[in-house]
């Protein structure tokens, strides 16, 4: 198994495993309004259909883990209230029915019953040792009972999350430059940087897997293979075939020398098309993170339900 520091076999690792975004989310027609992500709602209607689920999580200002992709709570008269400047009582003080719930109200919903994987949004936080240890304390709680894992795009927050975790699968994230560009705003050069080196990025965090994101660049399907260690010396030939600059020579070598230290596998990657899956192929894969909310609640859950029946 590519997972032998936990001693046990991960459900989430299998192929053809379909992880929802957030939860279930969108128009419900059940309950004839909108179902929203990141919620213990979404969460629970996925965890009904046996679908496992990914939520994002930020830190308060006293240490607790929300559901939350976003440390800004805007809410439905306008007030923004900043999640990590605030203390979790204070938001629900504030927000009432709107304030962000708690990371451990959702796991005591699944209880174990579908694997659930954590992302951790504000990387900063890998600073806060009172926040990573609390974190830490739920996550290993909550492994004795059900498979769990935790993935961030800090490598140093991976790191060091590392350590205090037991029998938590953990993940590091990477992305393509134009991602760094569009979602965290990084200058060009350091988007270009990012890219080159994110084997070395991989490294750093010594994770279990890599879940990598937005594959359409046929160019970036290079890592996306050679990550993978099943297929690496067949992609390695495919692109010496390829190579004309120097500065994807180095890529070739690092990616080369992360796959041969670590051999971890590429896991995951966020679709909202069914027509994204052929520009995939599969075998590289271990599992997806799919998002249908577009779609409607119901209907998300039976185009999961139809993919894994293929």
């Amino acid at each position: 198994m590519y997972i032998e520091r936990l001693k046990r076999n991960f459900e989430i690792l299998d192929h053809k495993n379909f992880i929802s975004h957030g939860g279930i989310y969108g128009y419900s027609e059940l309950c004839e309004r909108e179902v929203k992500q990141n919620t213990v709602e979404a969460i629970s209607f996925s965890i009904e259909n046996g679908i496992p689920f990914e939520c994002d999580i930020r830190g308060t200002k006293d240490n607790i883990p929300v559901l939350s992709h976003d440390d800004e709570v805007t809410l439905s008269d306008g007030r923004k209230i900043k999640i990590s400047k605030t203390k979790y009582a204070d938001l629900v003080e504030i927000a009432g029915t709107e304030a962000p719930e708690l990371l451990e109200a959702a796991l005591q919903v699944n209880s174990g019953r579908v694997p659930c994987l954590i992302d951790a949004k504000e990387a900063k936080f890998f600073l806060y040792s009172h926040y990573r240890k609390n974190l830490a304390n739920i996550l290993n709680r909550y492994a004795a009972m059900g498979e769990i894992a935790l993935q961030s795009f800090n490598p140093a927050f991976m790191l060091v999350m590392r350590r205090h975790l037991k029998g938590v699968l953990t993940l590091q994230l990477v992305c393509r430059a134009q991602t760094v560009l569009d979602v965290f705003k990084a200058p060009k050069r350091a988007a270009n940087i990012y890219e080159k080196m994110v084997s070395f990025v991989c490294f750093i965090a010594r994770t279990d897997a890599i879940n990598m994101e937005n594959h359409e660049d046929k160019r970036w399907k290079f890592s996306t293979r050679a990550f993978h260690s099943d297929e690496f010396y067949n992609a390695v030939e495919e692109i010496l075939d390829t190579l004309t600059k120097g500065t994807d020579r180095i890529q070739y070598f690092l990616v080369k020398t992360v796959n041969e230290l670590t051999k971890k596998p590429v896991l995951a990657f966020t679709i909202k098309d069914e027509s994204e899956f052929d520009a995939i192929e599969g075998n590289l894969i271990s599992n997806y993170i799919v998002d249908f909310s577009h779609l409607g609640a119901e209907n998300y859950i039976d185009k999961i339900k139809s993919l894994k029946a293929k």
